[in-house]
């Protein structure tokens, strides 16, 4: 719903002080929906690809930074592998600082692996499914090109 509003573009995992989780709260309206069930203490208990999807504007931080993941992630960009095989949000764990808790990284370290040894994804697409560490380390399913 927030793509069909902006222009067939995800929202960026930050952007002016806010994580994805205010900007699409409005299209969510319930913040229960951010809580894994399986770790209730955990806000967020999802994070979001940064790298494929969005990370925040590049005038945020610098106006030199290009590309993708500063311009806003149209869903026109999702060539190959394509929205069905591209992580959009995932299972996150902080081993260090909460605010991590937001992003979804490709390193094993952060993924918690609370559900049977795996983990639940939501792809570009809007399909979820459970995967195991060794099935999430493909390059392509975490980047648009």
């Amino acid at each position: 719903m927030y793509a069909q509003d902006y222009d067939e573009k995800l929202p960026f995992a930050s952007c002016g002080g806010q994580y994805w989780t205010s900007v699409i709260q409005p299209y969510v309206k319930n913040v229960q929906m951010f809580y894994c069930p399986s770790d209730p203490g955990v806000f967020p208990g999802y994070g979001w690809n940064y790298s494929g999807c969005g990370y925040a504007p590049g005038t945020q931080w610098s106006p030199a930074r290009t590309g993708a993941i500063y311009e806003g992630c149209s869903l026109a960009i999702y060539n190959s592998p394509g929205p069905s095989e591209t992580f959009m949000l995932g299972d996150s764990g902080a081993p260090t600082a909460s605010w991590q808790r937001y992003y979804l990284y490709q390193s094993a370290t952060y993924h918690p692996r609370r559900h049977n040894d795996g983990d639940n994804y939501a792809f570009v697409d809007g399909h979820c499914k459970w995967m195991k560490d060794d099935a999430v380390n493909v390059t392509d399913m975490w980047d648009a090109d």
